[in-house]
């Protein structure tokens, strides 16, 4: 069996990812200027997240499937990839606090808030008390795949065909446990024991099945699977009590868009923002602060549905291109080059690099 992780294959979703990412743009500003959340309604732009989680969990089994890694190897790999840019980030936003205090609306700072971010760290906010946020507000997610990467590193010990048990069988566990004790008023507890590990699980298991199957779902049972998860996106932002299917709508949206022949088409404007997610999603919060003071500034802020919909599309596409400059001149050299060092040190000490 192969592990059909060809660039035309995988296509579907990068561009997913860029459709992620820009959900969480729209969520967010709708938020930014009073007048214009009744003409914004961002529920739905939320459930990105769920997306992200369940593509994260697919990458990381068909990146490994195929390969002999070590979890020190991996964990080491995903630090790279994903702390270097947050700690940038979350320095940057702490810098602008003290120089221009009135930049960020809520934003509060402490040395234990500090340092919580910055360790992947759950912790209940100073600026939304009921909400368990790092400084940076995105980051949340990031204390997610931190867990999920430890738990999927230790998993590497054991032979690859115990891969998918040895990651879904505590998340589970620790899924209903959540259920069992809820409320939990650990922020920690509360992170750790949270529905939103299944995501992580669903991507494993899509993954799993990916890597280890010659031919795919047909292209009509592709679409179908595509189009019910985004119907299931959809009613879940309208009925949020309508439980896990959150979960169920971002697997079926992955594993459709897998077997959908026109999602493999190539278009250059969806695969730079797919690059450029992880960019767009962590600097998106500068850039919609900046934009909102120069709006209120420069135009018009009274309640109008049509001024709320050409700011939302303009600091979109402003969130795009400033997610574009980050990724290519920040982000990406960066990884690269500690990628390079990394490696280097590798071979020195005479350990394999992969």
């Amino acid at each position: 069996m192969i592990v059909r992780s060809g660039q035309a294959t995988l296509l579907p979703i990068q561009y997913l990812r860029g459709v992620a990412a820009m959900m969480v743009v729209y969520h967010h500003a709708g938020s930014q200027i009073p007048a214009f959340e009744p003409f914004l309604p961002g529920s739905f732009g939320s459930l990105g997240v769920d997306i992200f989680f369940v593509i994260s969990g697919f990458i990381m089994y068909i990146t490994t499937a195929g390969s002999v890694i070590t979890p020190g190897e991996f964990m080491m790999r995903r630090i790279i990839r994903v702390a270097p840019l947050y700690w940038l980030l979350t320095c940057l936003m702490c810098l602008l606090w003290l120089i221009f205090p009135g930049f960020f609306k809520t934003l509060s700072v402490t040395t234990s808030t500090f340092f919580q971010s910055l360790f992947f760290i759950p912790h209940y906010s100073r600026a939304f008390p009921d909400s368990i946020f790092p400084l940076l507000v995105p980051g949340w997610t990031l204390n997610y795949e931190m867990f999920f990467y430890a738990l999927f590193a230790l998993a590497l010990f054991l032979p690859k065909n115990y891969l998918l048990p040895a990651v879904a069988a505590p998340m589970l566990g620790l899924v209903f446990l959540g259920a069992t004790f809820s409320p939990i008023d650990s922020a920690m507890l509360s992170t750790y024991t949270s529905p939103l590990l299944l995501e992580f699980t669903s991507g494993v298991l899509l993954g799993k099945i990916w890597a280890n199957q010659q031919k795919g779902f047909s292209t009509v049972v592709g679409v179908f699977l595509f189009f019910s998860g985004w119907f299931f996106l959809a009613y879940n932002s309208l009925h949020p009590a309508a439980k896990y299917l959150h979960i169920l709508g971002a697997t079926l949206i992955v594993a459709g868009s897998l077997n959908v022949d026109f999602l493999r088409w190539k278009n250059d404007l969806l695969r730079i923002v797919g690059d450029a997610s992880y960019s767009i999603y962590l600097s998106h919060i500068f850039t919609l602060g900046v934009c909102r003071v120069a709006w209120v500034r420069l135009f018009d802020t009274d309640s109008n549905g049509f001024n709320a919909i050409v700011f939302a599309v303009a600091v979109m596409v402003i969130c795009i291109v400033v997610g574009v400059v980050v990724y290519r001149y920040v982000e990406n050299p960066l990884t690269r080059y500690l990628t390079r060092r990394y490696s280097v040190q590798l071979n020195q000490s005479g350990v394999r690099s992969v």
